[in-house]
């Protein structure tokens, strides 16, 4: 039962975001979901603002994700892609940002050189009902396992 309790606690659907970038200067403005946002950069210390803000004013396309089980307050802090590059690890490979926890239970490692991520273009909605199929399906996997099981082992 412990790789049950492993499968559920893992997190295997991180949900994108499409985000426009309103302002850029000493903050992120981001419009997200009909709503102004201030917006911080996940898990890295900028010391560069002017080149991060440049990186999101030239991108084509910029999108959010949150890290599993961190709360979000008043200023979301994500992981931000710009053109399906991770701009944290941009900032970092480029020494204008530094790693504020390295912490191994996070969806992206800051300390691995720069690649492209595929930004599955989903809505939240889509999300929940992909996730939600795939509970059903393994509901059904476990069910399925649970009667081949029985009949096997006599009491």
């Amino acid at each position: 039962m412990k790789w049950l309790f492993f499968l559920f606690s893992m997190n295997l659907f991180l949900t994108y975001y499409p985000v426009e970038i309103i302002s850029c200067d000493q903050n992120i403005q981001v419009k997200f979901e009909e709503r102004t946002q201030t917006l911080e950069l996940f898990n890295v210390e900028v010391q560069d603002m002017k080149r991060a803000c440049e990186l999101l004013q030239n991108a084509s396309a910029v999108h959010i994700a949150f890290e599993p089980n961190i709360q979000q307050e008043d200023i979301f802090s994500a992981w931000v892609f710009v053109d399906d590059m991770l701009l944290q690890q941009i900032l970092i490979d480029e020494e204008v940002a530094s790693i504020v926890r390295k912490n191994p239970t996070y969806q992206y490692q800051l300390d691995k050189p720069i690649q492209k991520v595929s930004v599955p273009l989903k809505s939240p909605i889509v999300a929940n009902q992909t996730r939600g199929m795939w509970i059903l399906l393994l509901h059904f996997v476990v069910s399925v396992l649970g009667v081949v099981m029985s009949r096997w082992v006599k009491y």
